[in-house]
């Protein structure tokens, strides 16, 4: 027992040293008292501290300490009931005999945790994360996991938003995944908000915690990729297209991989999906898997238009279909008479430099997967390897797509059209090529 500043004694783990780093972060309604000023001149810190008595935040340790998700509480850690389950569900503890029997408790041989983190006044955080990142204490919040304390951290700790003005950073506080570092992937603009600086605090330590700086940041586990879908949905947030794109592609790559190592669990799809035109319900959306059905969607879909080859797998982590499922997208002889589609004419015949043969109609109408005559240019029947349509009056570009998209070689599309254009100039564009990057 030592004597409290406004008198009376109290346990020396429940004061606190007046002015000390903890006393400047505490919220005023934290329960500790503040060591008797006297007290603390008469002693050195060093003595103080030894005795339980407070400066800077306490770490609780302890010796084999078991996970078990049915307590409650943890050594008495705010919210580390929450924090035992999300250890139990990322990493499943193996069987402790024969298949059915209940698993092994998790045990960790030597645990250390910073006590007390919940007190901390929220507008204080600044100043306690400088104190955080000073060793000892950043020993224990930089420790392998599973760690309590950089968990809490990044779920509880709020820091300043860099709000570009004068005084930025004072009003919107956001926990640290919710922020992006200076200097951070330009993708990621958008959907995380600009972190203020923190004096004493390193983008090291903050990455620790969940602030943003690189892509791979983002895409560290499932429920990262699943917060990211969830951000690319959200019709609140600015994000231009390319780079919506591309983060779709990065997002699917992780989640195969993830699937891949984990067969027995499956991502949650997203609820809503950006795509060119907007953010719509996934229940509005398609994966183009074909170059000549961007044109026949029908009404009330839009369509995500991501790398052919990757659409499939796209599709699959997405949970959405692909647009070559919906319909046949046939041709018809053109507008419908009394509601119905009229068969269509005879085509006729033709055959493409390369050899390819193909069927050109004066008119080219197609329906659409809500059944609706559409006029387009080409159509490709079957897909690759599949039979050419043309639009007599679309021209080469339209024969060269449909050339192209029927060998499997999209990208080809405007080197065909050019040859089919000027059949002579092939040597001139073939010297040209010579001078292109490899």
């Amino acid at each position: 027992l030592l004597p409290e500043q406004d008198g009376g004694f109290a346990p020396a783990c429940e004061l606190i040293v007046a002015g000390g780093p903890l006393d400047r972060v505490l919220a005023e309604d934290a329960p500790f008292g503040v060591l008797d000023p006297q007290v603390a001149a008469a002693w050195p810190a060093p003595v103080l501290t030894a005795v339980g008595v407070l400066s800077t935040f306490a770490v609780l340790r302890a010796s084999d300490v078991t996970l078990d998700p049915d307590e409650p509480v943890l050594l008495e850690l705010d919210d580390s009931d929450t924090w035992v389950e999300e250890v139990y569900e990322s990493e499943p503890a193996e069987p402790a005999g024969p298949p059915g029997t209940p698993a092994a408790p998790r045990i960790i041989r030597s645990f250390a945790a910073v006590r007390d983190l919940e007190l901390v006044d929220r507008a204080c955080w600044p100043e306690a994360l400088a104190e955080l990142a000073r060793p000892p204490l950043r020993d224990v919040v930089c420790a392998p996991e599973p760690n309590y304390t950089r968990w809490w951290l990044s779920r509880h700790a709020l820091l300043p938003v860099d709000e570009g003005g004068p005084g930025s950073g004072a009003g919107t506080l956001l926990p640290p995944p919710e922020l992006r570092l200076p200097g951070a992937d330009p993708l990621l603009e958008g959907l995380f908000a600009p972190a203020a600086p923190l004096p004493g605090v390193d983008d090291e330590l903050l990455r620790a915690l969940g602030c943003r700086l690189t892509l791979e940041d983002v895409l560290g586990d499932p429920d990262a990729v699943m917060d990211l879908l969830d951000r690319l949905g959200d019709a609140d947030r600015e994000v231009s297209w390319p780079a919506a794109r591309t983060l779709y592609m990065a997002a699917v790559d992780a989640a195969a991989a993830w699937a891949l190592a984990h067969p027995e669990r499956r991502l949650d799809p997203p609820l809503t999906i950006r795509t060119p035109d907007g953010v719509f319900p996934s229940s509005e959306v398609v994966v183009v898997d074909a170059p000549d059905l961007l044109g026949l969607l029908g009404r009330g879909r839009s369509g995500l238009r991501l790398p052919l080859d990757r659409a499939a797998e796209a599709a699959h982590v997405l949970g959405l279909p692909l647009a070559s499922e919906l319909g046949d997208c046939e041709p018809v002889e053109g507008e419908p008479v009394e509601g119905k589609p009229q068969e269509a004419a005879a085509p006729t015949p033709a055959v493409a430099p390369d050899g390819t043969e193909y069927l050109v109609h004066r008119e080219l109408w197609v329906t659409d997967l809500d059944g609706t005559p559409t006029r387009v240019g080409w159509r490709v029947l079957g897909g690759i390897g599949g039979e050419i349509h043309v639009d007599a009056e679309a021209g080469t570009d339209a024969l060269a797509r449909a050339l192209a998209w029927r060998a499997g070689q999209w990208e080809r599309r405007h080197a065909l059209a050019a040859a089919l254009r000027d059949p002579e100039g092939a040597a001139q564009r073939a010297a040209e090529d010579d001078l292109d990057e490899m």
